[in-house]
């Protein structure tokens, strides 16, 4: 067997021989041996991504394979033992990012199926030799913006907790860790922490990092995954969990639900009758349904006969004058009022009933109820005959 390694160093277009190729019997194979800065790239391509510090504590990180007209092959492997490494911890921490993010250019919705299922077939049991996993924990004054967790904590263990809102795009957790051990005691104690001293972060690029103060509020209504860590004395750790904890629903949508102005007035010749007129004034969100409430002088309420009143149709277009939207709900029925009497109507518009309620504010407007308009024959004071 001969080879072929006579020629020219490397140069920006291919070199002629030395020296003629020597010719081999028939029976011989002859190899040629080319260096790796002599296969030069003729195309650009690359395939990159974004390794993103969950801690935020380095810059962002490009990984992957760039190669660009001209690029050798020398290049090439020096990427793939680098930046295209495979084992490189920033080459598998940008794939499991976009492995979890629904954001990501190249997320793949069965890769990110396949990789849960994975995580969830794991055992920690190995891991855990030798540490006291949070096996219960308790969630107590649940509001719209947070609740309060309690569990077991162990004597010297330092504890991290992390809480994923599965409904947030793109991706959001909600991290806290002990600095020092909670419990410096003998025994187990019952340790609490609020979700208002967690450190939020966006999965987005670059992270978005909220620390407190101010305090962080969860938002209302939505369900969340605590997974809790307990981590000995030995630095060895076990998490446990997930528990699923859902806030309290919001009652109040504030400025994202409708403002409407009212007009009360009773209808001529009908006793039991408001005209309510509603206008529309401004909001993002029109609604879909009034709740609608009368009180008396003595601030008893009334009982309507429903009281949600249903939106069929909203306007498509303002009216032309005003440039407010006006709608008028008539013959609405209330029993037991009273001529003469003073009462408060309450107009509450509704901009979501599913899955939580949502409204907004308040209007109100007093009236003395008049009724109905009493026609009695005049007194006859005189009488004249007339022949």
């Amino acid at each position: 067997m001969s080879n072929i390694n006579n020629c020219q160093p490397c140069a920006p277009t291919p070199t002629q021989p030395l020296a003629p190729p020597p010719t081999c019997p028939v029976s011989v194979e002859c190899e040629e041996y080319i260096q790796s800065d002599c296969v030069i790239s003729t195309v650009a391509t690359n395939c990159t991504t974004v390794y993103v510090d969950p801690a935020g504590d380095v810059p962002n990180e490009t990984v992957g394979l760039i190669i660009s007209e001209g690029t050798t092959l020398t290049d090439v492997y020096q990427q793939l033992t680098s930046t295209a490494c495979i084992f490189n911890p920033s080459v598998l921490g940008a794939v499991l990012q976009t492995i979890g993010d629904p954001t990501h250019p190249n997320y793949n919705q069965t890769l990110n199926e396949i990789f849960c299922q994975i995580v969830c077939a794991c055992s920690c049991d190995e891991e855990c030799a030798g540490v006291i996993p949070v096996s219960i924990a308790t969630y107590l004054n649940v509001t719209t913006v947070g609740f309060d967790i309690t569990f077991l904590a162990q004597p010297d263990y330092n504890y991290q907790i992390t809480i994923n809102d599965s409904n947030a795009t793109p991706f959001t957790t909600y991290t806290w860790s002990s600095t020092t051990p909670p419990n410096n005691g003998n025994a187990p104690i019952s340790y609490t922490i609020n979700t208002s001293q967690f450190i939020r972060t966006v999965s987005s690029n670059p992270p978005v990092i909220t620390t407190p103060p101010p305090d962080m509020e969860l938002a209302p209504g939505h369900s969340y995954e605590v997974y809790i860590n307990a981590i000995n004395p030995e630095n060895a750790s076990c998490p446990a969990g997930p528990w699923t904890v859902l806030t309290q629903p919001s009652l109040d949508c504030g400025d994202d639900c409708a403002t409407v102005q009212i007009t009360v007035a009773g209808e001529p010749n009908n006793l039991n009758n408001f005209e309510i007129s509603i206008t529309f004034l401004t909001g993002p969100i029109f609604p879909i349904a009034y709740i609608i409430n009368i009180y008396d002088d003595q601030a008893q309420p009334l009982t309507p006969l429903d009281a949600y009143y249903p939106i069929s149709n909203a306007p498509a277009n303002p009216d032309p004058i005003s440039g407010l939207y006006p709608q008028t709900i008539t013959n609405y029925e209330w029993e037991l009022l009273t001529a003469g009497g003073t009462y408060t109507v309450q107009v509450t518009p509704v901009c979501s009933i599913d899955p939580i309620l949502c409204v907004g504010e308040t209007v109100e407007q007093e009236i003395i109820f008049a009724g109905p308009t009493l026609c009695v024959a005049p007194d006859i004071v005189s009488v004249a005959v007339i022949s």
